[in-house]
């Protein structure tokens, strides 16, 4: 039997990332994001946000900044 995976509201997505709703919904619209999809509809779309997935993004991309933030602030010796 296949695990299945927990979900997160959009909202709590959104908050998460610290973006908006509006900027989540139209990034998964349009693909942009590795945890979640968007199923469009003829009257509305549908977010699936796969929880552990989020998570991973969200520890990538902090370190990521972290990495970038520290590159930045180290100092370059003089010859």
């Amino acid at each position: 039997m296949e695990k299945q995976l927990e979900q997160v509201s959009l909202k709590e997505a959104a908050n998460y990332l610290g973006v908006s709703e509006y900027h989540l919904r139209q990034a998964l619209k349009l693909g942009k994001y590795p945890f979640g999809v968007c199923i469009e509809g003829e009257k509305r779309s549908e977010f699936t946000i796969y929880k552990e997935r989020l998570i991973a993004y969200g520890e990538a991309m902090d370190i990521r900044g972290k990495a970038t933030l520290l590159i930045i602030r180290m100092e370059i010796p003089k010859y």
